[in-house]
């Protein structure tokens, strides 16, 4: 990996990222200003004016419209010189200065969400320039070299600074030194730096797989062969990474989806109010004062019959104060999340809890998280001005956590699970003959006495039973922190004797920081070979194999080769401290690896039974190093890796007294534990050998690869011997402590006779907080949708850890039904060259078979049934193995002989307890278990929590077990790793995984969460008939496979796959195309990803809003940190700036430390936009009112009983204010009990007839009493004016008389309504402000009903919300106030007749008396309201839980 080129500079390489962001977005931004010069589509004119914008708060029409009114205005002003105009030019000025100002606020916040992430990026190069000028980064701040590969975090081998380094993916620029791993992805378009492999390929481009040619690929062998490491080789940028997501967020910004909440406002006042009821009012008030202008005297003036009235009627349609007001609503509520997020960021943690979990709803109270007016103050200028570091306007996330349904996560290591998989199992072998002494020996509790005897009492003993038993100690996971265990046995230490060798094993291989170089390369090198075997790989993830180093395009690599995870907790828990290491040096480390037949997942039957073509089978391998004790001077191999190569290297088990031989019984136990967790798990096997044979340096530098078929060679290297013991202590007689391992056959023997310890389970587990979360959101209706990378197998189980439903219909894999199909053609082919587009063949060839080449090659030249040889040859050619049943007088000699003193080996007494497993787990059969009796199966000791049997030759016959047992002998040394007895015997369970219930429930709960028993089948299952349910086909489900399916499913079958919460084998490109089919059908979706993959900015732009979250990284070993971190002065660590820039489109950054509730967020945000809602909802009602109030008083002859400037008053000051009290109402946990709505807004027959029962009946009688009171007002002065006058009155209009100068009388002209214009204008204008006061109390009072809109008064106080009341009562003040100054204005010295002083009390009492009696009648039609609001909310959760598909009574 050394490379002569320095490299650049960290100094260097942030300014050429500087220059390559700053070039982009110079380029975007010209293009954006050649956009904005048009009216197209995306233009900042038509998203803010346009009448079919969505976003448009203020159209263009609704400003022609003003502007005409306005001219009409000034036009009656100009044309009739009466008093009462006097004040129309001032309307007009404020009429025209709120179009103005509303123009421009729509415009300057279209513009700023147009230029947001521009404004984002702008900001990450000023944070870059600080960085720049302060970062003093050395190789301790990068993440560690060795780190596990994590999906979820993107990095690369970097020369900085003349050191390699593991830099974040974001970091990288052109002209940087990059080491491309065999089997990596190209994060961009490079070519070689140097002479490599691949250097006469030309460039590589982003997305292609490094793949360097292999040595003799396609020669077929029969024996082991040294394969020379496929190392990381040097190579030069050519561009920069991470323009390319710079691009994709800059351009996808626009297109979000628009929220469900735009879309009622558009729906009520643009559609509803603006193009519906204005026309029809319009014409209607011109249609009626026409006629009455025409055919009746009771009017006023023309102006104002056919200018002012419409005037007044339409003005109330087009509120001229809602484009600010929604504007300030939504920087409020945005300020409001946003400050509540920071705060609750910036809480101090308790160091006692979880440093990990985030903040519960329970846990975290309102009083907790009460924001400061200073900060929301703060962050509501902020917002206001477009400054806020986070994008607001192109993802707004008030709206989008307000009516999310779907919560989609698009990554799982260190965002769902912990970083790190944890041991879950441990799995050994015991002899049933030391059941009973281990029962009996407290000296496994610290007594060395009585262990020591016991041991004499054993060895003195006759010789024991072969049979053995299979022990699976289960561990709990420790959620307070990330690697903490604890074994759920409480009785454990018994086989504390069995675990030790284990324990040894990991710290001196597993977790040894001086193997994780070799490790690393190790895997590069099996991750590449992996690529020639497409029973490891998923087809989509292929592509066409290129000559000699091809590069291929990958979407998504995840090769099961090397699962080897931290297990020093483990070692730490068996009583092993970190001194353990010391007397130890590493001699050697050996690493072997040996190909998969082809049609392997196609042979084994459980693969054939559970219909999954394609199985992720980990990749053969084993890593042994060899130990010497310092003290001895002794060596020990110590070997981990797969079970099916670790097994065929063994002969014998350590049962924790003695080496016992492994018969033919016990690998089928171990194989079948092995494959089946090895679906859903990470199984990891252990053995061990004592040796003194000295290994040459240069075998460490080379990979030895067996023939696919390695079963000669192991007979040839178990060659019988009368004390196996004694071989397997001191090596071969072949090799003694003086002579030298110098090729690689003498070292495949030497791996050979080892002594098999057991195996480990490792699971990834999920976090507490995570799976609360789930919860609280299903609980709110709120779906969480899993996009796994993994298959269907892994990550059903993960998601059941999560706490996702697993039953039907539950999960769709992404990966299409055609590349299945294709695959498995492929893989059935079995020739050597069914990758032909390559030329290579998929695995080599083997050449010899045990007894005959010209078997071997016709087996080799035929499908996988060549691999399988019939039970009678192998066992003719394995049978030499008969003379190992022989005395076993040494065989006390096995692990023990590891220095294993007190010194080394501490138990700590002391462990952490897990609260939640004080129960046993410990996994047996006892002998009278019902479910054995039916096996013939017997247990000779204990009850059922002492022993478990895994063997299914058990489940024979009776009459076949004698015949078994006699050849068990015979075939134990036979390879098992090829497709045995074990695997042919093994369950058959036939189902689809997408597709049928009771099978998968048998086969995961079985073997993954409750491995509690024997896994014992019925002989009809040996024969093949799968367990069946009753009326199979009746459940069966119709479920897509492939992304390509889903939609023609959706629109020909059901509505399932927008209803399941896990979409396995998922691709980048996959996920986003199911995203959009999800908004297609109106989902409203979050996705939440890593903040460190650098595949997840397309997924960012796809969803209506993103959530990042910075991942745990995974560590090489607990003791060992991911990264150090620096003194505030040297600047932010690289990843952290690696995050500001993968996180530019996320509207909220989560970190692991935040105490930050997602949950509480969404009900903020739930809370706060439903109050919004019922706001416009109220100001709509009242704005159609005040315009309903106006036709009814044309139709009904009457004067105009609202002024221009009343209305102009009302509806600008009054109806704004008191609807906007609404929002203040207290926050109501109880919205995350409610279902929210599709992002759709629907106008049928059933919302009109809904708006019609519980609006229009809310306001109308309403508007009728105001009707009849300011009518009967206008008679009853009418008449006063009569009786005065000695006059008539003519239905409310005085018939007026004067007497003249020489006493005759005269009927007086009438200037304008017959009199109530002109001479008895300052009644009318009285009668015109208690018609105002009335409007405004009946307001008042019908909004008690909007305040809490689903509690009926008595059970939620409105004066809860304070501002509410606090509205009421100013709007009443300001109302008097201002009908006071308006009566005085219009109070001239000569005009006389009644005022308000004249109303009689009996009117006063009914305009009094209504409003008592509207709150009652309003809780009536508000309680019917609540009733079809909680069925459909019981409608909603029923859809939301049920997954029936076609049966579904949706």
């Amino acid at each position: 990996m050394a490379s002569n080129v320095q490299g650049l500079s960290t100094y260097e390489a942030i300014g050429r990222l500087y220059d390559d962001i700053a070039y982009a977005l110079d380029d975007h931004l010209k293009a954006e200003a050649e956009k904005d010069k048009g009216t197209g589509e995306k233009s900042i004119l038509y998203e803010a004016f346009h009448h079919r914008s969505y976003l448009s708060v203020f159209r263009w029409t609704s400003a022609v419209a003003l502007i005409v009114e306005v001219v009409l205005l000034l036009v009656a002003y100009i044309t009739c010189n009466d008093p009462r105009y006097q004040y129309l030019p001032a309307e007009c000025f404020f009429i025209f200065v709120m179009v103005i100002l509303n123009i421009y606020l729509v415009w300057w916040d279209t513009r700023l969400r147009h230029k947001e992430l521009s404004k984002q990026t702008l900001n990450l190069l000023r944070d870059l320039k600080e960085v720049q000028a302060s970062a003093a980064w050395c190789e301790e701040n990068y993440p560690h070299m060795h780190s596990p590969l994590s999906p979820c975090i993107t990095l690369q081998w970097t020369k900085r600074d003349g050191s390699v380094v593991n830099l974040p993916w974001s970091l990288l620029v052109r002209g940087d030194i990059i080491f491309l791993k065999p089997g990596q992805r190209v994060p961009a378009r490079c070519k070689a730096l140097q002479n490599t492999v691949c250097s006469n390929l030309g460039e590589l481009q982003m997305g292609d797989i490094y793949s360097p040619s292999l040595d003799d690929v396609g020669e077929g062998f029969s024996s082991p062969k040294a394969r020379t490491p496929l190392k990381p080789s040097p190579y030069l940028l050519l561009e920069t990474p991470y323009i390319t997501n710079l691009r994709i967020a800059l351009m996808e910004g626009l297109n979000r989806p628009v929220t469900v909440f735009n879309k009622q406002r558009v729906k009520l006042f643009s559609f509803a109010m603006e193009t519906i009821i204005l026309p029809i009012s319009v014409v209607l008030i011109l249609v009626i004062n026409t006629l009455r202008f025409h055919y009746s005297s009771w009017v006023g003036d023309w102006t104002e019959v056919l200018l002012i009235s419409p005037v007044s009627v339409a003005l109330p349609l087009i509120p001229l104060g809602l484009p600010l007001t929604w504007l300030l609503l939504n920087w409020l509520g945005i300020a409001r999340i946003l400050t509540m997020y920071h705060h609750a960021k910036n809480m101090q943690s308790d160091p006692l809890e979880d440093p990990f979990e985030e903040a519960e709803l329970e846990a975290l109270q309102l009083s907790e998280i009460s924001m400061k007016w200073s900060e929301l103050r703060h962050h509501f200028v902020l917002t206001m001005l477009g400054k806020e570091p986070s994008p607001i306007r192109t993802a707004n996330i008030l709206h989008v956590l307000a009516s999310v349904t779907n919560l989609c996560c698009v990554d799982k290591k260190g965002v769902l699970s912990w970083p790190n998989p944890t041991a879950e199992k441990v799995f050994f072998l015991k002899n049933r003959a030391h059941n009973i002494l281990s029962t009996s020996v407290p000296s496994l509790y610290g007594d060395d006495d009585l262990l020591h005897e016991a041991t004499i009492e054993k060895i003195a003993s006759p010789q024991p039973t072969k049979e053995s038993e299979s022990v699976l100690l289960s561990l709990t996971h420790d959620r307070q922190t990330a690697f903490g265990l604890q074994f759920d046995d409480p009785m454990w230490r018994r086989y504390l004797l069995s675990l030790k060798p284990l324990g040894l094993n990991i710290l001196l291989n597993t977790c040894n920081p001086a193997t994780q170089n070799h490790y690393t390369q190790f895997c590069a090198h099996i991750t590449c070979e992996a690529m020639y075997n497409e029973d490891l790989v998923p087809v989509s993830q292929r592509s066409s194999v290129g000559h000699a180093c091809e590069h291929r395009h990958i979407v998504d690599m995840d090769i099961p080769v090397c699962s080897r995870g931290c297990l020093c907790e483990l070692a730490k828990q068996i009583g092993f401290t970190e001194q353990a290491q010391v007397p130890f040096e590493l001699e050697h480390q050996l690493s072997t690896f040996r190909h998969v037949p082809p049609d392997m997942a196609c042979k084994d039957r459980l693969a054939k039974s559970l219909m999954i073509t394609k199985l992720k089978f980990p990749f053969p391998h084993m890593v042994s190093v060899l130990m010497r004790d310092r003290a001895s001077q002794k060596l020990e191999l110590m070997s981990q890796g797969t079970a099916d190569i670790i097994l065929d290297s063994c002969t014998d088990y350590w049962d924790g007294y003695d080496i016992c031989p492994l018969t033919e019984k016990d690998r089928k136990k171990i194989l079948d534990f092995y494959h089946r967790t090895s679906l859903s798990a990470y199984c990891t096997a252990f053995s061990y050998r004592p040796t003194s044979c000295v290994v040459r340096e240069n075998l460490s530098n080379v990979y030895m690869e067996l023939p696919i078929d390695p079963t000669h060679i192991y007979n040839a290297a178990r060659t019988p011997t009368p004390h196996i013991s004694t071989e397997a202590l001191f090596g071969d007689e072949g090799h003694t402590e003086y002579e030298e391992i110098d090729d690689i056959d003498d070292a495949f023997r030497m791996q050979c006779k080892q002594i098999f310890i057991g195996m480990v389970t490792m699971q990834y587990q999920a976090k507490t907080n995570m799976v609360q979360m789930i919860e609280q959101l299903d609980d709110s209706c709120i779906r969480f949708v899993h996009f796994s990378k993994e298959n269907e197998l892994r990550s059903r189980v993960f998601s059941e850890k999560m706490g996702l439903e697993s039953g039907w219909n539950c999960h769709i894999s992404l990966l299409s039904d055609r590349t299945r199909t294709e695959s498995g053609n492929s893989s059935r082919v079995g020739q050597p060259t069914s990758a032909k587009t390559s030329g290579l063949t998929l695995y080599r060839q083997s050449t010899e078979d045990v007894n005959s080449p010209d078997l071997s090659k016709s087996k080799f030249r035929s499908s996988f049934k060549g691999f399988q040889r019939s039970k009678s040859l192998r066992r003719k050619g394995l049978g030499l193995r008969s003379s190992l049943e022989v005395s076993r007088t040494l065989s006390h000699s096995a692990p023990s002989a590891i220095n294993l003193d007190v010194a080394q080996v501490k138990f700590e007494e002391e462990v952490s307890v897990c609260s939640d497993s004080s129960h046993s787990q410990t996994s047996y059969l006892e002998d009278d278990d019902p479910r054995l009796e039916r096996y013939d199966c017997s247990c000779q000791v204990g009850t059922s929590e002492e022993c478990m049997i895994l063997a299914d030759d058990d489940h024979m016959c009776h009459a076949h077990s004698d015949q078994h047992s006699q050849s068990s002998a015979h075939s134990r040394s036979r390879s098992p790793s090829r497709v045995t007895d074990s695997t042919e015997h093994s369950t058959s369970f036939n189902f689809d995984m997408s597709n049928r219930i009771g099978n998968f429930k048998r086969f995961i709960s079985d073997w993954n969460d409750s491995f509690d028993g024997a896994i014992s089948l019925s002989e009809h299952q040996q024969d093949g008939y799968p367990p069946t349910m009753p009326n199979e086909k009746e459940y069966e489900a119709q479920l897509p496979k492939g992304i390509e399916n889903i939609k023609p499913h959706l629109e020909n079958v059901d509505n399932v796959p927008l209803l399941v919460s896990l979409f396995t084998d998922c691709t980048p490109p996959a996920t986003r195309a199911m995203l959009s089919i999800m908004q297609e059908y109106t989902e409203v979706t979050i996705v939440m990803g890593s903040s460190a993959n650098a595949d997840n900015m397309m997924l960012f732009m796809q969803a209506d809003a993103s959530l990042s979250v910075d991942p745990l990284y995974p560590q090489v070993c607990m003791r060992e940190p991911v990264y150090s971190r620096q003194s505030p002065s040297k600047g932010p660590l690289p990843t952290e700036v690696a995050r500001s820039l993968n996180t530019l489109p996320c509207s909220l950054s989560f970190h692991p430390d935040d105490k930050v509730s997602l949950v509480h967020l969404i009900m903020e945000s739930r809370h706060y936009m439903q109050q919004v809602v019922s706001c416009i909802q109220f100001w709509a009602c009242c704005c159609i009112s005040i315009t309903f109030l106006q036709l009814l008083a044309a139709m009904a002859a009457l004067p105009p009983l609202l002024s221009s400037g009343d209305v102009l008053w009302l509806t600008c000051i009054i109806v704004p204010v008191l609807s906007i009290s609404l929002v203040a109402a207290p926050t109501n946990p109880c919205v995350m009990n409610q279902a929210t709505g599709k992002n759709v807004v629907l106008l049928n027959k059933q919302i009109f007839q809904y708006v019609f029962l519980y609006y229009v009946c809310k306001f109308v009688p309403s508007v009728v009493v105001i009707l009849l009171c300011g009518g009967i007002t206008l008679a009853t002065f009418c008449m006063d004016i009569a009786e005065q006058q000695n006059s008539t009155c003519y239905y409310i209009y005085p018939d007026l008389v004067t007497n003249v100068a020489n006493g005759s009388t005269k009927t007086e002209e009438h200037c304008g309504w017959k009199g109530w214009g002109g001479h008895h204008n300052h009644s009318l204008n009285a009668v015109q402000n208690g018609v105002a006061f009335l409007i405004v109390l009946y307001f008042c009072m019908i909004s008690v009903s909007f305040v809490h809109r689903m509690y009926q008064l008595w059970k939620r106080n409105p004066l809860t919300n304070k501002w509410w009341a606090a509205s009421v009562f100013v709007v009443l003040v300001l109302q008097i106030v201002y009908g006071s100054i308006s009566i005085s204005l219009h109070s001239y010295s000569e005009t006389t007749g009644p005022s308000l002083a004249d109303v009689p009390i009996w009117l006063w009492l009914i305009a009094f008396v209504w409003p008592i009696m509207l709150i009652p009648i309003n809780e009536l039609i508000k309680r019917r309201e609540i009733r079809v609001n909680v069925r459909y909310q019981k409608r909603a959760r029923l859809e939301f839980g049920t997954k029936l598909g076609m049966n579904s009574p949706f």
